[in-house]
């Protein structure tokens, strides 16, 4: 399996902002830990661009707001208790 679910251009870049320790978390887990998931299924030219879409809709389609609200509640009451 070595086609892209999309093309590059009809994908939309959007910038997004996190702390550096999360971003390097991210790009880790996506790059050794879904990468290498997806090719032991067979899947060959795994680009990031799908990966991320894959991500993102997860978040959406499980409904993970409550596990998002609570990610973001720790790091507030984190950042108070600093």
């Amino acid at each position: 399996m070595t086609d892209t679910a999309f093309s590059y251009e009809a994908a939309q870049q959007r910038p997004f902002y996190a702390r550096e320790d999360t971003i390097t978390e991210f790009d880790a887990w996506l790059n050794y830990e879904l990468e290498r998931e997806l090719s032991i299924r067979g899947y060959q030219n795994i680009v990031v661009r799908e990966m991320t879409d894959a991500l993102l809709r997860t978040v959406v389609e499980e409904d993970l707001v409550d596990e998002v609200a609570e990610r973001f509640e720790e790091a507030r009451k984190k950042a108070i208790s600093k």
